[in-house]
């Protein structure tokens, strides 16, 4: 990961099992709507694509953060990274969906995460075709598991509306423009953002990237 350990250092994973998990639950998550939580669905849609696909990354990170004492997360970290290299340059990773292998922790830990990643990897296919409208909902989904699995802590509603408000001021939609680099450290809370600083903060991040990591495809 890079320097910026958000939500990594909350020491999310530290607190007991408080969710439900089944597969009806995550079937529910997986092929969410907008009439079932309208409000997000608004809300996501005064973000750009490039925008929300960034959210849903750093969504991902929150459920990783969460389940990280109990599943392994290594591959999911190296996803993440990817994901992250991805988002203004979607040839700069390949990232598929994750094996179906039996899970190596409980299942309640495994499946959340499991998750993220299938529908990160479904999220990165759409950016990459440009179907703005399929980010969203894969956005949609993920902002509502990361909710699932983390939304008791108070930082992640916390943060959830201030940078879905910063989103939406800095990088309202424009679908057919090129995409904008919105980098991990726009997601960092509390930050103050300069418009047109995206690039060479994304620079600095892609600098840091570990190169063996496999889903990482070389310019």
């Amino acid at each position: 990961m890079s320097t910026l350990t958000f939500p990594h250092d909350l020491g999310l994973s530290a607190a007991p099992l408080d969710y439900d998990w089944s597969m009806g639950i995550s079937n529910m998550i997986w092929s969410a709507m907008d009439e079932d939580h309208p409000r997000l669905a608004d809300a996501l849609d005064r973000l750009g694509v490039d925008a929300a696909f960034g959210l849903a990354v750093a969504c991902a990170e929150w459920v990783v953060a969460r389940v990280d004492a109990h599943a392994d997360t290594a591959d999911a970290r190296l996803r993440i990274d990817a994901a992250w290299a991805a988002q203004a340059h979607p040839g700069a990773a390949s990232l598929p969906l994750p094996p179906s292998t039996p899970p190596s922790a409980e299942v309640a830990w495994a499946q959340p995460l499991r998750l993220a990643m299938k529908v990160l990897a479904q999220l990165h296919a759409d950016l990459a075709d440009g179907q703005a409208l399929d980010v969203r909902r894969g956005a949609f989904s993920l902002v509502s598991l990361a909710d699932h699995v983390a939304g008791r802590s108070p930082a992640f509603p916390t943060w959830l509306e201030e940078v879905m408000r910063r989103a939406a001021q800095h990088f309202p939609p424009d679908d057919v423009a090129p995409l904008r680099a919105v980098p991990r450290a726009f997601f960092a809370p509390g930050i103050v953002w300069q418009d047109g600083a995206g690039a060479s903060l994304e620079a600095i991040f892609l600098q840091g990237l570990n190169r063996a990591n496999p889903y990482l495809i070389a310019p």
